[in-house]
């Protein structure tokens, strides 16, 4: 834990999983009281009840086991081997998700990465209202209105 003008940054390491977090006393102390009952209970594989704000910080990553030094292609893999890869993801979010995890490879490499799994069949790549890529499960029907 360190301290910088006021702010204080704060690393969490619970089994697999890493969360660092920074800002004031209080909002760091807050975020810790209200995280860590929940990341508790999923390192014990428990059920908890946790409130909405809690789940759309924590809820929405996938529950994955990153092993040093797995292929790019493989990690992608497991991430869209679960619900997370169900909706379509931008290229954006996808790097926002690995980096949230702790994984850090420039754009281009992971944009080659999805498309060598869209080659395989893994995922597919669909191109978006706003005509930007996304990426969803291969194993995903998308109906006409999606």
């Amino acid at each position: 834990m360190g301290e910088e003008a006021g702010k204080i940054y704060v690393r969490i390491r619970i089994g697999g999983n890493e969360l660092e977090l920074s800002g004031s006393y209080e909002e760091v102390a807050t975020l810790v009281n209200t995280l860590m009952p929940y990341l508790v209970a999923k390192e014990a594989s428990k059920e908890v009840s946790v409130g909405e704000r809690v789940e759309e910080v924590v809820g929405g990553l996938p529950d994955v086991k990153i092993k040093s030094g797995e292929p790019l292609t493989q990690i992608l893999t497991k991430f869209f081997s679960t619900d997370w890869g169900r909706k379509p993801r931008q290229l954006k979010e996808i790097i926002n998700m690995l980096e949230s995890y702790g994984v850090y490879y420039p754009k281009s490499s992971i944009a080659v990465s999805l498309k060598r799994l869209v080659q395989r069949g893994v995922i597919r790549r669909i191109r978006g209202k706003d005509k930007h890529y996304l990426y969803v499960s291969g194993n995903i029907q998308l109906g006409e209105g999606d």
